[in-house]
């Protein structure tokens, strides 16, 4: 089940059962039928995604928080010999 597409080179949610783009505006997640201003650049037709499995619950921040907060960090803890 796929209720959301995620674009993360723009932190973008699609909410495909609602036809609504869900993204920060202020530190807040809002949902709109269009896309403000800002993202007119953004050409999400030819945008890397991914298909959210397994989450139809409606708080998108949740989800976000728990998955993809971290993303783009390093969890290394381990030195290697030659650093």
């Amino acid at each position: 089940m796929v209720r959301y597409v995620y674009f993360p080179e723009f932190t973008i949610y699609y909410d495909l059962y609602a036809r609504a783009y869900i993204f920060l505006e202020g530190g807040i997640w809002v949902r709109r039928n269009e896309l403000p201003p800002r993202y007119n650049n953004a050409n999400l037709m030819h945008s890397r995604y991914e298909r959210i499995q397994n989450y139809s619950d409606d708080n998108i921040r949740r989800y976000h928080e728990e998955n993809n907060t971290n993303r783009g960090r390093s969890n290394r803890t381990v030195r290697r010999n030659n650093e």
